[in-house]
């Protein structure tokens, strides 16, 4: 081959390899899921969420409102799960949420908030809060990182500080995925690479 026409080849080469996309997109955005318990204390004690150490959730959930970013085309309607949380110290935190067609996956927990309920003269309010942290995959996305916040609130009937009756409890998750860079693939830099190597050998080969 020509000097010439290597020198448009190899050119030709390097454009198309910058204007490949090194990977599909991450995914950025925010959505809420709301849920409700399928297990909570029975009556007898004011603390109702504070001190779980496993959450036993009805595994339906319902998706808050229209999500941003990726999840905006997420509506009210869409199918969302998810899986009971168990806390306690020796168990690898390990649950999920679906949100349409986005699979949230949860590998840590922190900064638990568990104050003290609050009883009027005939009820009582408690609640839980911790951070959570992990993964969401989706179709035609790029495996992200995300963060979120738990919140959970039980309440009841109660006289003198404790429940007699009408427990009940809810929880809501925000999961906020944050905006990443795009970093290249080893692949793409590597045809990178050989098309500039190329590119310069075939200058030092002209000049000469």
């Amino acid at each position: 081959m020509r000097p010439k026409k290597l020198l448009t080849a190899a050119a030709a080469a390097l454009v198309a390899i910058l204007a490949m996309p090194s990977h599909a997109g991450f995914i950025s955005g925010d959505v809420s899921v709301d849920g409700t318990f399928s297990k909570l204390p029975d009556v007898g004690d004011s603390t109702i969420v504070s001190d779980l150490s496993f959450l036993d959730i009805d595994h339906s959930a319902t998706v808050l409102s229209a999500g941003t970013g990726a999840f905006a085309s997420v509506g009210l309607d869409a199918v969302a799960r998810a899986n009971n949380i168990n806390l306690g110290p020796l168990q690898p935190i390990h649950f999920s949420y679906t949100v349409g067609e986005f699979t949230f996956l949860a590998t840590g927990v922190s900064n638990f908030l568990r104050p003290t309920p609050v009883c009027t003269a005939n009820a009582c309010t408690d609640t839980l809060t911790f951070d959570i942290a992990g993964v969401v995959s989706g179709p035609a996305f790029s495996t992200t990182a995300f963060t979120g916040t738990w919140y959970g609130v039980g309440s009841c009937t109660a006289l003198d500080n404790k429940c007699i009756s009408g427990v009940a409890g809810s929880w809501h998750v925000y999961l906020d995925p944050p905006v990443l860079a795009v970093v290249p693939e080893p692949g793409s830099v590597a045809l990178l690479g050989l098309a500039l190597g190329v590119l310069g050998f075939v200058l030092r080969r002209r000049k000469a």
